[in-house]
């Protein structure tokens, strides 16, 4: 908190009794001391203090100094007062560019709820959280998110608050956090793969709710410049499941430029996601395209946010064969485990599931893909208004670089005994008969909220901890 020290130490120079109070408040806060926290803070209100000087930094480390101190302790707490000042913090703070969390309370919710005092307390804490992101103090609002979903833990709509906020807030390793192992989760595999798995939990918990959370958000929107690119393309789906060979395959299209790497741009603000998007604009016309193609996977969790800020653009949404995607991500850093592995794929090709319809979004099959590439991809370009050209399907001829600048040739490639060919793993899997095959097939087009570990048939299982374990 020593963001919070520095403001208390800048507030107390100023000769204005309500500032001052409200540095107490701060100070007491972070002390424990809830009652005079609380106390100094009506102080600082009825002092009139100037709240359109202060920022939204010192608005946030009165708020949060409170909430820790009264957090496990609703004894010392006056509900009304705290609401009273809730709402007048919210609404003395500068209006700025970024997304909006809807309140829970807005939101009809069906998911069992715990009772009691830990459900009121998981949604006070919620409540707050979204205050404090709101205010764009993404990393306080994040701790507050998962200090109530440890006390609700099936909540929905507090994991997928969790998950937005982890993906928005500033982060470096070594951070301070109050949950060490979720700090030491972040160390350790950064905020994309914890954010994105948090996306997941809650889908698996209520897809509906995360389907009302996404309706409910709101974007801070930038005024269209005459030089942007109104129609860009984007690509996502399940890792694995032929989105680099896509991007690929469009790039060699004579009017779409390739944003060439990863650009993970989910894990930015909404000001900095349609910054990086003028950028990609300017280098389009730079290179002589008229529009550009992104692909990031895990933007299959972004598709209404993108959509909101370019509402004329197209999106791409590739589908593979699950039982080829979880064999597949076998040797991908963290998906070692068999489970982690059938999660990202039922929940990533879940959270895509309400787009299928959609009329700026075309559904591509990856065994499509590289079995009728030619009439595919004409079908895709009809989609995309664009004439299909052969050099297409020259993407191979082009140097492509994912994920460095540099491309290192190997000293050695190494091969294990445990490997198989793609032949061999397809007669393996495919053996069982279409009978089976129907139903993976309904579980991933499911829309209701799939039982996954039912839903796929033993033989497929087995086949697939067979591989797994070759």
């Amino acid at each position: 908190m020593s963001e919070h020290v520095a403001a208390l130490d800048s507030l107390t120079q100023r000769p204005e009794r309500g500032e001052q109070a409200l540095a107490r408040a701060v100070a007491y806060g972070q002390q424990g001391q809830s009652a005079r926290s609380l106390a100094a803070l009506l102080d600082a209100f009825d002092s009139g203090v100037d709240r359109q000087r202060l920022s939204a930094l010192l608005i946030s480390g009165a708020l949060s100094g409170l909430d820790r101190a009264i957090a496990f302790d609703n004894s010392a707490a006056d509900t009304r007062h705290l609401q009273y000042l809730r709402r007048s913090l919210a609404a003395s703070s500068r209006p700025c560019a970024r997304s909006k969390l809807t309140p829970l309370a807005a939101a009809e919710t069906t998911t069992p709820q715990p009772s009691g005092a830990r459900l009121k307390q998981a949604n006070y804490l919620n409540s707050n959280g979204e205050t404090l992101y709101n205010l764009g103090q993404f990393k306080l609002a994040a701790e507050y998110f998962q200090r109530a979903l440890k006390l609700d833990p099936n909540n929905a709509w507090i994991c997928q608050n969790l998950a937005e906020a982890t993906a928005r807030m500033p982060f470096k390793k070594g951070d301070n956090w109050e949950d060490t192992r979720f700090g030491h989760r972040l160390d350790e595999t950064g905020k994309w793969d914890v954010a994105v798995r948090h996306y997941r939990r809650a889908l698996k918990l209520d897809p509906a709710t995360v389907e009302r959370h996404r309706q409910a958000q709101r974007f801070a929107i930038e005024p269209a410049s005459a030089e942007q690119i109104d129609n860009p393309i984007f690509i996502v789906g399940c890792g694995h499941s032929g989105t680099s060979l896509l991007l690929a395959i469009l790039g060699n299209h004579p009017r779409i430029h390739p944003i060439p790497k990863e650009s993970a741009i989910f894990l930015r603000t909404d000001a900095k996601i349609q910054a990086t998007f003028r950028q990609w604009d300017a280098d389009c016309r730079t290179q002589g395209k008229v529009r550009w193609a992104e692909k990031t996977p895990p933007h299959i969790f972004q598709i209404h946010r993108f959509l909101a800020f370019r509402p004329k653009a197209r999106v791409i949404l590739l589908l593979r064969d699950g039982r080829d995607v979880v064999c597949s991500l076998k040797f991908r850093q963290g998906y070692a485990d068999l489970d982690d592995r059938l999660d990202r794929w039922i929940y990533d090709n879940l959270a895509g599931r309400p787009y299928w319809q959609h009329p700026q979004v075309n559904l591509i099959k990856y065994e499509d893909l590289v079995s009728q590439s030619e009439s595919t991809l004409r079908s895709l370009c009809d989609f995309l208004g664009e004439d299909y050209d052969p050099a297409m399907l020259e993407y191979h001829k082009s140097e492509h670089r994912w994920y460095s600048d540099e491309i290192v040739k190997p000293e050695a490639i190494k091969t294990t005994k445990t490997t198989a060919t793609g032949r061999s793993i397809s007669r393996f899997l495919m053996g069982a008969g279409a009978g089976s095959r129907r139903c993976v097939r309904r579980t991933s087009c499911a829309s209701k909220r799939p039982q996954h570990k039912r839903c796929w048939n033993s033989w497929v299982m087995s086949a697939i901890v067979t591989c797994d374990r070759r």
